[in-house]
């Protein structure tokens, strides 16, 4: 995901903060069984580890050797599971788990691809997953699947139903986005693209920045902002030049303008003011809003209406990152609508036939996920952990996969790429 750096992974779910929970089942006959296989990649043998099911952490298995030799089996409620896997190079993975195991830290830890996909499981059913290339990225499969008895415990709830749902027609120019975007999507395998932005793009503030720093090294150029973005709450135009971030003028240094600002909101707490100056038209400006970052709902998508297999694997960490970020646009635009004019929603369900040479689908946005991840981002920025941001936690956590569910999902999320 962007997978090399560890980054997680669509909305998708898309995939929340909460606390850990772990569902436990009553009857054994009342579950289904994943495992994963090991698989090459790059050469490299890869392997599969459940961190997150439905945006809830799942408890890790004492023994590590079990996830790295494939035997780790992980019990499910029938129905449908948003499903949350950390990608490891095996040996990588054996020598980080050997580490926390034996309490040493490490200055550069190794960092696992963060993946989510759909699967909806059957009673008695055993399914066995393993990644695989596909138009030179890595994906989740299902490699084989057969009948078993499911015979352990702690069984990991599914998806609960909704009470409201709801299929509203949108307006005409959103409608043309959202064909447009699917439309791609299904096309995807025989049209890889690349991300057309030539400059880096800012997950947590929504900002084209340019990668040189301008006005003779005191100034961040934003060559454009986002819609929907925080940046974009915030009232930053393409075109500003940005002079002090927290009062603290730009002074260049070997960071990165995007990394400056990164690290800028990396000490605001969830819901503190974000003060920024900028020269806009040769005027000076101070924006200020408080810092509440963009959370993109939970959503899920099948390609072709009624050709569904009970078992499909959807993985929308295979697309592009331009794609991503066209899908991520469009999740943004539908909440954005949806947020206005569909009070009292909390499930969208969006189906579409055939026609006109467009492609059939089925789209399912979450709406109250972006509520859930809210609510769970400001709980965290109230913890107080020696002083750390929230956001400096999440990469210690992250690091040495003591929270791996948690914050990754944020993460990606709240990226509008």
């Amino acid at each position: 995901m962007e997978e090399r750096n560890g980054k997680f992974n669509k909305s998708k779910w898309l995939l929340v903060l909460l606390s850990a929970t772990f569902a436990q089942g009553t009857l054994a006959d009342t579950c289904g069984t994943i495992n994963f296989s090991a698989n090459k990649v790059d050469d490299k043998i890869n392997i599969l580890e459940m961190i997150g099911n439905n945006g809830e952490q799942v408890r890790q298995p004492r023994k590590y050797n079990k996830v790295a030799d494939g035997t780790q089996n992980y019990y499910l409620a029938p129905g449908v599971h948003t499903l949350t896997v950390n990608q490891w190079v095996k040996k990588e993975f054996i020598s980080n788990s050997r580490n926390i195991k034996r309490g040493r830290v490490v200055s550069n830890p190794p960092t696992p691809a963060q993946k989510t996909m759909l699967i909806d499981i059957k009673v008695n059913q055993e399914y066995n997953l393993s990644v695989q290339e596909v138009n030179g990225q890595s994906v989740i499969n299902i490699v084989n699947s057969r009948e078993k008895i499911c015979d352990g415990d702690g069984i990991l709830a599914a998806k609960k139903s909704q009470s409201k749902y709801l299929e509203p027609k949108l307006p005409e120019d959103l409608e043309s986005q959202l064909r447009a975007t699917m439309n791609k999507v299904a096309n995807y395998q025989k049209q890889l693209g690349n991300n057309v932005f030539p400059h880096e793009l800012n997950a947590y503030f929504g900002t084209v920045l340019g990668k040189s720093y301008a006005q003779n090294d005191t100034a961040l150029a934003v060559n454009s902002v986002l819609p929907f973005s925080f940046a974009d709450n915030l009232n930053l135009k393409a075109g500003d030049l940005i002079v002090s971030l927290g009062k603290q003028p730009i002074i260049r240094s070997v960071k990165s303008p995007s990394l400056v600002i990164s690290e800028y909101l990396g000490k605001i707490p969830y819901g503190e003011n974000v003060v920024v100056e900028v020269i806009r038209n040769g005027a000076n400006l101070t924006l200020s809003n408080a810092y509440i970052p963009v959370v993109l709902p939970d959503s899920y998508y099948v390609i072709g209406l009624g050709s569904r297999a009970s078992d499909e694997v959807i993985s929308q960490s295979s697309l592009s990152a331009q794609l991503k970020f066209e899908y991520n646009q469009l999740l943004l635009a539908i909440s954005s609508y949806s947020k206005y004019n569909l009070k009292d929603s909390q499930t969208i369900i969006l189906n579409r036939n055939a026609e006109n040479n467009n492609t059939a689908f089925s789209l399912t946005i979450d709406l109250s996920s972006v509520e859930i991840a809210k609510q769970s981002m400001l709980k965290e920025s109230k913890r107080s952990e020696g002083g750390e941001s929230w956001q400096e936690r999440f990469h210690k956590k992250k690091r040495l996969g003591s929270d791996p569910n948690g914050m990754p999902a944020f993460q990606e999320n709240i990226a509008t790429r």
